[in-house]
């Protein structure tokens, strides 16, 4: 259990007891179905939002929540299964400064899986003037115009009239669904709620698991009630805060408050995700059989892998070869697993269109290596970024991305993996004897794991059935981030710096996607930010970079840059920190309160060498005295040398572990004070 995030339910309570069986549930919505069609088409029946007089002079304001852009008076939330499966909701904000005005323009996004209808709004103005939502400003807008696989993505988009600082906007919508899966619903958001409530009503022959995952300030009260074979779920918290930012802190959808619904039944009728069950082997059993009938290959994709395997010698050529063609040639088109639903497009019209989601390039790459003899299996995950898999709350909806298993023993030609299997070097990751294959990124290479999956919990899909697994972290010595800084003293205490900086592993890799999709100017903006991020006063002059797409090779980053008057000089002395690329953790880490757990991307080695030039005739006054810290997470260490022209100083810092409590920050903190006296260190030269 994380600290900060509380289960107020130990086990998964179950909304209502299962009475009839789910398959009467699917002859119930058949007839429905029949009778609709007979009729012309569906008639839906959408709960009706009264508008209530909202007093806008005694609102809560800004001298009430100083830290508040906005406020939710009401955030509210109902899914429904009626004859149709209809979530309704219900918003009201208050807005209390100009960025509090972005909450003003709304996008709803829906597919072929769900609709946006009735949708109503007004704005209240300071004066207590009424301005209704034009519906006829409302419009449709495609996320992926250019892409025909997914031109049913799309967003209801529109603004309210009139808003202003000090407005209120209230407006609600109607998501129509084809299938009774409940949506999850956010409870704590970026700015305060003061009424949060879900309502699920459902027949009492359905049966629904839920999970409440809140933090401590956080209360959420529930009460379910039985009304004429029916079963209604309301769950509500007031005055429930923000969440407020923080460097290093864990991603927001791990630490908001939620609560999360899972159908605990499975049906394949309403042609929707499929990867629902009581357990993560069903769910597996049930993807893989249904995914195996939808995904083949075709002549196309037989032609194309009958030429790689004429090219190539042995299964690890061959499977280098498929990975860097789906990883390369198929474009990455960015919808997440949970609005892109479960299953690929086929395989020939991701290869025939040259895109596709994660998914669709995993398939493609599973297809292809099948093709080849190469037994390959799909693996649904979720990226850090949204947060942990809950164990024991069995939902598909939990996953948003999906990778590739290939058999480890496809490995053994390369150098060390006896090693990587036994002894549990990070070099290539193993995890259940398979090998983790990540065609959508474009930084990592072939045999390796993002940094966005490292200590993620995946679910394995297999014939027999799912297992959830978890993604192991990588090793910190692996993960490298050098700094060669070669620094010269002018006479008037301008330091001229010349920097290589030479990452490898995860700290490549992430740099790699983030300068892939820059162009060259875009770059050189990129790291003029940095270093005034880093180095207060620099000028960049002059950079160059090489290793960004050889993914085998490290990414090497040179550039030089100036500082006027960084050096104090007074008489014959000369003073200056050496420090220059200041470490923002230490920063960061020294703050004697913390509101959130610390979470680092992956386990990392961050190394800071500065070759100081000693200007003529100068000596070195200040007495260096090399020193070594351990602690549990990590391990920091200084060192020095002078030759009579130069100084030498050497800092390393290692973190091996990705997690550090709140309960542990005193520890860290302590730690990270130690580090802070080498960081702040002020050299003195006589001449």
């Amino acid at each position: 259990m994380r600290q900060d995030r509380v289960f107020l339910s130990a086990a998964l309570d179950k909304i209502s007891k299962q009475r009839y069986s789910f398959g009467f549930f699917i002859i119930v919505i058949a007839i429905f179905s029949f009778l609709l069609a007979s009729c012309g088409g569906p008639k839906y029946k959408f709960k009706e939002i009264v508008w209530e007089p909202i007093d806008v002079e005694h609102l809560p304001s800004k001298e009430d929540y100083p830290t508040a852009n906005a406020i939710y008076l009401l955030d509210e939330g109902e899914f429904a299964v009626k004859e149709h499966f209809i979530f309704t909701h219900h918003v009201i904000i208050a807005i209390l400064n100009e960025a509090g005005l972005r909450y003003a323009d709304i996008e709803i996004p829906f597919d072929e899986f769900n609709g946006i209808y009735n949708i109503k709004g007004r704005t209240i103005l300071k004066d207590g003037t009424v301005m209704e939502l034009d519906t006829a400003t409302i419009h449709e807008k495609s996320y992926f115009p250019e892409f025909i696989l997914f031109a049913d993505s799309k967003a209801k988009v529109f603004s309210m009239p009139g808003v202003e600082v000090g407005a209120v906007i209230e407006y609600t919508y109607a998501v129509v669904h084809n299938s009774p899966y409940a949506p999850s619903w956010t409870v704590q958001r970026k700015e305060p709620v003061l009424l949060s409530r879900i309502t699920v009503d459902v027949p009492e022959f359905l049966r629904y698991n839920y999970m409440i995952a809140a933090r401590k300030e956080v209360k959420i009260e529930k009460d379910i009630f039985h009304p004429a074979l029916r079963t209604k779920a309301v769950f509500t918290a007031k005055n429930v805060p923000p969440v407020k930012p923080e460097l290093f802190m864990p991603p927001y959808p791990e630490i908001t408050s939620k609560i999360y619904f899972s159908l605990a039944a499975l049906t394949t009728i309403f042609g929707t995700s499929p990867i629902e069950g009581d357990s993560w082997e069903i769910l597996g059993k049930n993807y893989h059989r249904i995914s195996n009938e939808k995904v083949k290959g075709d002549k196309t994709i037989s032609a194309k892998v009958k030429k790689v395997e004429e090219q190539c010698k042995g299964d690890m050529e061959i499977i280098q070869s498929l990975y860097d063609f789906v990883q390369n040639k198929i474009r990455y088109v960015a919808i997440e697993i949970e609005r892109g639903r479960f299953l690929p497009h086929e395989p020939k019209d991701a290869l025939l269109n040259r895109y596709g989601d994660c998914k669709d390039k995993a398939f493609l790459l599973i297809v292809m290596l099948r093709e080849a003899g190469i037994e390959a299996i799909p693996i649904l995950t979720r990226t850090a970024s949204s947060g942990t898999v809950i164990k024991n709350f069995v939902s598909g909806q939990q996953f948003n991305h999906m990778v590739v298993g290939v058999p480890a023993e496809h490995f053994t030609e390369r150098e060390g993996f006896k090693i990587t299997v036994i002894e549990g070097d990070k070099d290539y990751t193993i995890s259940d004897d398979y090998v983790l294959l990540d065609p959508t990124s474009q930084s990592t290479p072939c045999g390796a794991i993002p940094w966005y999956l490292e200590d993620t919990k995946a679910l394995l899909i297999q014939e027999d059935g799912g297992t959830l697994i978890t993604i192991p972290p990588s090793d910190p010595r692996h993960n490298r981030r050098v700094r060669e800084c070669e620094v010269k003293i002018e006479d008037d205490g301008t330091i001229r710096c010349s920097v290589t900086c030479t990452r490898t592993g995860q700290e490549a890799n992430m740099g790699r996607a983030m300068l892939q999709l820059l162009g060259e100017n875009e770059k050189k903006e990129w790291l003029q930010r940095r270093l005034l991020q880093i180095c207060h006063g620099a000028i960049l002059k002059d950079f160059s970079l090489s290793g960004l797409f050889e993914l085998s090779e490290p990414l090497i980053l040179t550039y030089e840059f100036y500082i006027p008057n960084y050096a104090q000089i007074r008489n014959n002395a000369i003073s200056l920190n050496p420090s220059i690329l200041r470490n923002k953790m230490v920063d960061v880490f020294t703050r004697e309160t913390r509101e959130h757990t610390v979470a680092f991307d992956y386990p990392m080695t961050l190394i800071d060498i500065y070759k100081i030039q000693l200007p003529e005739g100068s000596k070195l006054e200040t007495k260096l005295e090399p020193f070594t810290r351990t602690a549990t997470f990590g391990h920091f260490t200084f060192t020095y040398f002078e030759d009579g022209t130069h100084l030498v100083l050497n800092k390393q810092l290692s973190i091996k572990d990705t997690r550090i409590s709140l309960d542990d920050y005193n520890y860290m903190r302590g730690f990270f004070q130690e580090i802070l006296v080498a960081e702040n260190m002020v050299l003195n030269l006589s001449r």
